[in-house]
C-alpha cells in the first residue's frame, strides 16, 4: 500500500496516516468483522461445528508455539473481537438471533 502511495524508504509515514490517506481500514479490523460475521451465521445454524465449538460452556485452551510463545486459538481470537463490541460468547448467542441487532453491532467493528 505504501508503493501505491508513494511512500518509499526513506519517507516515514504512520500507519494511521497511510490508512487516512488510502481511504482503508486496517485488515485487523476488516478480519474481526468478517470473523463475526461467519459467528452470527455460525450461531443461527445450529447444526454447524462451529456452534459447537463455540458454545458458551466450552472453554479456550491455550497452546504454545515452539519458542514458547502463547498461540491464539480461533475461539481465543473471537473471544477477543466480541470483547471490542463489549459482548461476551453468551451475549452473543443471543443477539445473534436477532440478524439485523448482529449485523448492527458488526457494522459498528469498522
Amino acid at each position: 500500500m505504501r508503493y501505491c502511495l508513494g511512500v518509499h524508504f526513506p519517507d516515514r509515514l504512520s500507519n494511521d496516516n497511510l490508512y487516512a490517506r488510502a481511504k482503508v481500514a486496517p485488515a485487523t479490523l476488516t478480519l474481526a468483522c468478517n470473523r463475526l460475521r461467519i459467528v452470527g451465521h455460525a450461531i443461527r445454524r445450529p447444526e454447524l461445528p462451529l456452534s459447537i465449538i463455540l458454545h458458551p460452556n466450552n472453554q479456550a485452551t491455550e497452546a504454545y508455539h515452539r519458542g514458547g510463545a502463547l498461540r491464539r486459538t480461533y475461539l481465543a481470537q473471537l473471544i477477543g473481537d466480541l470483547n471490542a463490541i463489549n459482548l461476551t460468547i453468551k451475549d452473543a448467542f443471543r443477539v445473534a438471533q436477532n440478524r439485523t441487532e448482529w449485523q448492527r453491532l458488526v457494522g459498528s467493528v469498522k
